[in-house]
């Protein structure tokens, strides 16, 4: 796996790392925006190898076309406040809930930093109705579903860090803070014109048969599973109990590129290991390694 190298001012890329940049992390982003991405992530000093920071392509309706949007995972901007020596830790999330409904209605975090010798809070709240990603349809997303807690815990803590380090951190969002149903899309093109037919002698060529792709355009090409591998690989590493483990081997067999679904797998099996569980066949569950 390809690591920027970090020093104590900025992030130092090689040149084949600017190249997989431009031509994976930032594929399709023009020269100008590929260069900004790199500078914002040397001045945050996060990696985009390691997700800490990654670019999306977004409509924007005021520029009436796409442009290069910043998105940075939660770790990333734990790091930034870490790097500043002045991060005190954080509260555990406190969530509101009414009854009868299965998700969370608010969620709350409060973020430390040191300020002159004493520790001062910074709180940030959330609310599900504001922050919950759903599906054109107004489905509630999947990863939402499983993990509504969760999720919503992110986009408090990321508020919370803002606040607390806006000079380090302001203007970086999660992926948990996007609304994809609730971004503009682009304006319908008008219908071209029918024009009358020309007719004219042609001749028909065979097409000729197209060339077997490099192995540069094959590393490349875009994956649409990649992201959700991610989404669900930090699912795992977060799951506490040997119940919520046990959910995430039916996402795990549903990926179709098998080497998404045994990077799942694998991941499920370390974090088994690390919560002292092993997989019983007699009951089909996760159970306690006896000592």
């Amino acid at each position: 796996m390809s690591t920027a190298i970090i020093t104590q001012d900025a992030i130092e890329y090689t040149e084949e790392q600017r190249r997989l940049i431009t031509d994976v992390l930032c594929k399709g982003a023009s020269p100008v925006e590929v260069e900004f991405f790199m500078q914002v992530a040397q001045r945050c000093k996060l990696d985009p190898f390691r997700r800490q920071i990654h670019a999306v392509k977004r409509w924007d309706s005021k520029a009436k076309r796409e442009t290069l949007t910043f998105q940075v995972g939660i770790d990333g901007l734990r790091a930034i406040a870490a790097r500043t020596g002045e991060y005190a830790g954080n509260d555990d999330p406190v969530f509101v809930t009414e009854s009868n409904v299965w998700h969370p209605t608010k969620a709350t975090v409060t973020v430390y930093r040191m300020v002159h010798g004493q520790r001062i809070p910074f709180t940030s709240s959330v609310f599900w109705d504001e922050y919950v990603q759903t599906t054109r349809e107004g489905a509630v997303t999947s990863m939402w579903q499983q993990r509504p807690f969760g999720q919503l815990g992110k986009c408090a803590e990321a508020a919370a860090l803002r606040k607390a380090f806006p000079e380090e951190s302001g203007g970086l969002y999660t992926e948990e803070e996007f609304r994809e149903d609730h971004l503009p899309q682009p304006p319908p093109q008008p219908a071209s014109p029918k024009e009358p037919p020309v007719y004219a002698e042609v001749t028909i060529k065979e097409p000729e048969p197209k060339p077997a792709p490099t192995t540069m355009e094959a590393e490349t090409v875009e994956d649409p599973e990649t992201p959700k591998l991610y989404d669900l690989l930090d699912a795992i590493r977060e799951a506490t109990t040997p119940e919520a483990l046990k959910e995430f081997i039916a996402d795990a067999e549903a990926f179709t590129v098998e080497k998404h679904k045994a990077a799942a797998k694998r991941t499920i099996q370390n974090r088994a290991k690390a919560l002292g569980l092993t997989w019983d066949t007699a009951t089909t569950s996760f159970i306690k390694i006896a000592k």
